[in-house]
Formats: C-alpha cells, structure tokens, sequence
C-alpha cells in the first residue's frame, strides 16, 4: 500500500470531523437561543397573564381583555411551535454527536494504521540498514583477509 495513503486518509478524516465539530456547534449555538427564546416567551405569558388578571379587577373594555387574551393565545402558540424546534434541535444534535464520535472513530483508525505503516518501513530500512552492516563487515573482512594473504580456508 502507497505509504502516504493512510496519511491522507486520516488527514481527510480529520477534516471531516472537524466539520461535523462545527456542525455540532452551530446546533447547540440554536439550541442556547431557541432555549432563551422559550424562556422569554414564558416570561411574556406570565406577565400577560398577570395583567389581564388584574386588569379583570378593574373596570375595563372587553374589547381590552379580549386583545390581551389574543395576544397571550399568540405567545402560548409561538412558545408550543419553539418548543417542538427545540426537541427537533436535540434530535439533531444527538445524531450530531453521533456521528462526530464515528468521523473521530474514523480519523483514530486512519492514524493507527498510518503509525504501523510508519513502524513497517522504519523496520524494513532498519533491517536494510542492518543486512547492509553486516555485507560491509563481511567485505571488509574479506578485503582484510586478502590483503594479509591469507586463504579463505583457515
């Protein structure tokens, strides 16, 4: 196998984790102001209720309660509608997590592989390297004995 194909595999994988990271990201950043807008909108209904209650202890318009009923019915619906998006942004932020925890599964198996191919040709030119020691040893010796005149038989 090409030696530098592991390499870029991870390098790729890598680069996908770190866009599905980002995608994580963006999810929880909605997911914070989609909470922040529920809690606004309950906040809303609350002191909308407050008012129509004391607005009912004293002398007023029906058309008046009938706005303010109106309005407080528009906030329950908007809060209901924000509410499902959030259970719909936690749906999407699990799969996000999900498939983060694969991409870096992924990029880990990648560089594992590339470490050990790493080791392989590192032994292989250590055990060249070695086989080439121990040639040039013979050689020299050989050269040694030669020049002593000395016969290979002894």
């Amino acid at each position: 196998m090409n030696a530098k194909r592991w390499s870029k595999l991870e390098q790729i994988a890598r680069d996908t984790r770190d866009k599905q990271r980002e995608n994580l990201l963006e999810l929880q950043r909605k997911h914070t102001a989609q909470s922040a807008r529920i809690e606004q909108l309950s906040q809303l209904h609350k002191d909308y209720s407050v008012r129509l209650s004391v607005l009912g202890q004293s002398p007023h318009s029906p058309q008046q309660a009938c706005h303010i009923r109106e309005f407080i019915n528009r906030i329950y619906e908007l809060k209901c509608s924000s509410e499902k998006h959030l259970t719909t942004l936690n749906k999407a932020i699990s799969a996000a997590q999900a498939a983060l925890t694969s991409k870096e599964h992924d990029r880990l198996k990648f560089e594992v592989l590339d470490k050990k191919l790493q080791d392989r040709v590192q032994q292989h030119e250590q055990a060249l390297e070695q086989k080439a020691c121990e040639a040039s040893g013979v050689n020299q010796y050989l050269r040694q004995k030669i020049a002593n005149g000395t016969s290979f038989a002894s």
